[in-house]
């Protein structure tokens, strides 16, 4: 299998970890244990001016340029030759994992290499980030080499442990300048038409919102709700990735693509249609279907694809003059087209509006597979993962908005000496979020003084660290 499909999977089974598995509902294994994050707080207006404290650079701190040559820049070998040669290097996650207070403050600053950091920061604050990777992926299709993107979930380990570092040694403004710089280089590794790039930004955000956590339970922390406010939603766009997958099939079967929109085409020589197949080694771990193999699916799918075309306004007597090759990978194709549409016109809508939909879409090429495996089998292997992709960006959505609901609850403890609410409808200076997976509020109660502020799975799943996030609030003197 080539290395973006390569890639692609990783980057899936990377993100489902970090992030949560989705999984419709009918999954019947036993619940998990949802992990209790306890949050020990301060109460605290809100600062003045409200963004003082932006988690995102303003267009005023930017500068022109193109972000993505200082991010080039910044893997310079001169910098992580020694980061790598360091056996404390490969401490740096337990060290971002670890409770802050026991963070080893001198090992970290040893590690860190300051001037890739520093190149990261530059390009967190330039005006635009093109990575230039339209074109390539039009010309290399699935082929497209990805060396560089999964090296930012090492960056954003770092940017990390240096934002814990600032927090420990009381820096917050540098802290928090650090955060920005996090979060702005997950939004620029999403300005790509590539879903590996968008998978990794979502995975480099959740590693910056965890910094958030931490930062808001220091001693004299500043209240960060408006600046969680003002954080684009959703925070990653998936328009142009989910959108670079039509450009990465279409680079694969040309010739395919053109006869499909000219029902008056010629029909296509043998050698194109061939080569159009050898696209499939792609994804046979670089094995093309042998010439047997092919005539035999092809000679199965051919009849339902007749059918298809038939029922689209296509002549028969047109039909009849294309070789059965060509129908059925048209076919297959047209299949593409019409199942990944199914599922990508949910992107642009609220997760809890569009899991209906994206089931009876996953449920429908289902049952596509169960009446006709043989149309169905390459259709399988072009379709993304989509429901898993947005789920997981609306895991990231209710990170942002559970932080949110706390820092209101900050707010509330400052006005009212520095009590809880009894629930989320008392606060009143300012508007609480709604769960972005369920559409919902937040569960909340209090009990003996301490708050539980719950995201349950969406219906019908089973609940566990991965569907569901379950804070317990104590607000201190």
């Amino acid at each position: 299998m080539r290395l973006y499909w390569v890639s692609l999977a990783c980057g899936l089974l990377l993100a489902a970890e970090a992030q949560g598995q989705y999984r419709f509902s009918g999954d019947s294994s036993e619940p998990e244990k949802v992990p209790v994050v306890k949050l020990s707080l301060q109460p605290a207006k809100a600062p003045v001016p409200a963004l003082k404290y932006a988690l995102l650079p303003e267009v005023r701190d930017l500068r022109p340029g193109n972000a993505a040559l200082l991010y080039q820049r910044a893997h310079a070998q001169e910098w992580w030759g020694f980061f790598y040669r360091m056996p404390e290097a490969q401490k740096i996650h337990e060290w971002r994992e670890m409770p802050l207070r026991k963070m080893p403050a001198e090992s970290v600053k040893k590690v860190l290499p300051t001037g890739a950091l520093r190149e990261i920061d530059l390009a967190a604050r330039r005006e635009f980030c093109d990575w230039e990777l339209t074109e390539r992926a039009r010309l290399e299709g699935p082929g497209l080499h990805l060396p560089d993107v999964q090296g930012f979930r090492t960056y954003a380990e770092l940017l990390a442990l240096r934002a814990r570092l600032d927090m420990l040694e009381g820096r917050l403004d540098k802290a928090l300048n650090g955060l920005q710089t996090g979060l702005a280089m997950s939004q620029h590794i999403a300005q790509a038409p590539i879903i590996v790039n968008n998978l990794v930004a979502l995975a480099t955000s959740q590693v910056m919102v965890n910094q958030v956590e931490d930062f808001i339970q220091l001693p004299g922390a500043p209240n960060l709700y408006w600046s969680l406010v003002d954080l684009p939603r959703p925070f990653i766009d998936l328009r142009r990735a989910l959108q670079g997958e039509k450009v990465m099939v279409e680079s694969m079967f040309p010739a395919i693509r053109d006869a499909l929109r000219d029902p008056e085409h010629p029909p296509l020589p043998a050698e194109i249609i061939t080569k159009q197949f050898k696209s499939l080694a792609h994804f046979a771990d670089g094995q093309a279907p042998s010439p047997l193999s092919l005539a035999v699916s092809a000679a199965r799918i051919e009849p339902q694809a007749r059918k298809h075309f038939l029922a689209k306004g296509w002549a028969a007597e047109r039909l009849d003059k294309l070789p059965v090759n060509q129908v059925a990978l048209m076919y297959s194709v047209a299949l593409y087209d019409r199942y990944y549409d199914d599922m990508y016109k949910w992107h642009s809508l609220p997760y809890w509006e569009a899991r209906a939909g994206l089931r009876k879409a996953t449920e429908d090429f289902a049952a596509k597979k169960q009446s006709d495996a043989d149309s169905a089998a390459l259709t399988a292997q072009l379709l993304p993962a989509v429901n898993n992709i947005l789920f997981a960006r609306a895991r990231l959505d209710r990170r942002v908005a559970l932080l949110t609901v706390v820092e209101a609850l900050r707010l509330h403890g400052a006005a009212h000496d520095g009590k809880l609410p009894d629930r989320l409808e008392d606060i009143r200076q300012v508007p609480v979020p709604s769960d972005p997976v369920t559409g919902k509020a937040f569960e909340y109660g209090v009990t003996n003084g301490v708050a539980t502020l719950y995201a349950p799975p969406p219906a019908g799943e089973i609940a566990s660290e991965r569907s569901a996030v379950r804070y317990e609030i104590t607000l201190r003197k």
